[in-house]
């Protein structure tokens, strides 16, 4: 491995632990894609949740990221670097200053490399444009006012990065798992994931004036935005998180047709899928026990630790991967029945 690229490894290891974790088994090829298609989102992500920079000056710099990276990525790198200090998080400041590494091994990508990546940046920053022109730089807490527009924004910041997964994945395996069906169970993988990261973050998204869950929802249950703050009002919103947390279900379900797809001896791609999946479930339960207007919902090491201990046979056996996933799914809905 060259010094850059592990200078990329860490930064990807820092700014997201699990998904280091998934794509650290990946071929060479598969993971230098999905890295850096990762580390770009994250660094767009970066840009939106500057406190110290203006919606307009995070809606020109999220443009940019389309305009420059196979163009001008000097440019780019420059501007990003010159937001990085106002950061609070270390890495993601080094993340923004040495955003060079990511262009430079973008740089190396094949035109059909290109292509898919940029796609996945237009999608993102979609979302983000979005996201930033609702709820502009936050203050007074603000909710999505439909349903549509919450499966909206995850189809753009969760879906497209799924459809990204399974473009470097299919090239890999030259085009064998290309069949739409496929493609759409990976578009439903990515945008559960989006929706999980949201039901993850409620404390920490409504302390920064976002509330993703829809206000017409929350108006069914005589609830506003700001009520959300209140722990004690748990049980009134508990109908609306369960919701969410049941569709984010049905769509994780596709699970088991994009693993299927997958030869037992792509050992690495099947575990990449498997791990965040059942990562996910876990969080999506851990949020249905608990109180996750209280704190931040996560699962312990112990809960990532039992995933790899059982991966072996996860890999070797359909059926293992299948009972493992429909039994995390069973105790999922139990506890959302329980609580309603």
């Amino acid at each position: 491995m060259g010094h850059s690229q592990a200078r990329e490894t860490l930064l990807l290891k820092k700014v997201s632990r699990t998904l280091y974790l998934s794509f650290s088994i990946l071929p060479e090829q598969v993971k230098r894609r999905l890295s850096a298609g990762y580390l770009v989102c994250r660094a767009m992500d970066s840009v939106a949740d500057n406190s110290f920079l203006s919606s307009c000056d995070k809606l020109e710099i999220l443009r940019l990221f389309h305009k420059l990276i196979f163009t001008e990525p000097d440019q780019l790198c420059l501007k990003l670097k010159s937001c990085a200090g106002s950061l609070k998080d270390a890495w993601e400041q080094k993340l923004l200053s040495e955003f060079d590494l990511v262009a430079r091994s973008a740089a190396g990508f094949a035109e059909n490399e290109r292509e898919a990546l940029l796609t996945l940046i237009r999608g993102v920053a979609m979302g983000m444009e979005t996201d930033l022109s609702f709820f502009g730089s936050g203050g007074e807490i603000k909710a999505l006012p439909r349903e549509k527009d919450l499966i909206l924004y995850c189809r753009r910041i969760g879906g497209v990065p799924g459809l990204y997964w399974h473009s470097v994945y299919n090239d890999y395996l030259s085009g064998k798992i290309g069949d739409k069906e496929i493609k759409k169970a990976a578009y439903n993988i990515g945008e559960a994931l989006q929706l999980t990261n949201i039901v993850k973050d409620i404390k920490e998204d409504l302390l920064r004036g976002r509330c993703y869950f829809p206000e017409a929802q929350l108006n069914e249950r005589g609830l506003a935005a700001s009520d959300l703050l209140r722990e004690e009002k748990y049980p009134a919103f508990r109908p609306v998180l369960s919701s969410w947390i049941l569709r984010a279900v049905d769509l994780l379900d596709s699970c088991e047709q994009f693993v299927l797809a997958l030869d037992k001896n792509h050992f690495a791609l099947r575990a990449a899928v498997i791990w965040p999946v059942y990562w996910a479930m876990d969080t999506l339960h851990e949020a249905a026990i608990s109180n996750p207007l209280c704190k931040k919902v996560k699962i312990g090491k112990k809960k990532i630790y039992s995933t790899f201990f059982k991966t072996p046979s996860l890999l070797l056996s359909n059926s293992v991967f299948q009972r493992g996933y429909r039994f995390r799914r069973e105790a999922l809905i139990t506890a959302l029945s329980e609580g309603l």
